[in-house]
């Protein structure tokens, strides 16, 4: 009588298996390196720093603290990174003078400013 062996038969891996894994592998890899680059852009610092002017009345003439003239409210000036604060003057005929003080090594600044009648 002849004895019958048991078949030993693998069991059968999708084909799917290694495409998967090449694909979680690309995801995760491009995954990381947009997180590093997030990281490295929310870590630069600009060189330089914008300070928007506003007031009541408009067209308030905006002045640096050496005298000279910048713009005309409302407006934005840029001006360089520095660890100090810049001074600035807010003049409109008819009405006094405001004087501003400016951290310049913080982010983009806006300033509003209402200047009392004379």
């Amino acid at each position: 009588m002849e004895r019958l062996r048991p078949e030993v038969i693998p069991p059968a891996r999708p084909k799917r298996t290694r495409a998967l894994a090449i694909a979680s592998a690309v995801l995760f890899t491009s995954a990381a390196l947009n997180a590093m680059i997030v990281v490295r852009r929310q870590g630069m610092r600009h060189d330089r720093v914008r300070i928007h002017f506003g007031s009541v009345p408009e067209r308030a003439a905006v002045m640096a603290g050496n005298g000279e003239a910048l713009c005309e409210t409302p407006c934005t000036i840029q001006v360089d990174r520095q660890p100090r604060t810049a001074l600035y003057r807010l003049m409109a005929p008819g009405y006094d003078d405001r004087y501003l003080s400016v951290h310049l090594d913080g982010g983009d600044t806006e300033v509003e400013a209402v200047l009392a009648p004379r």
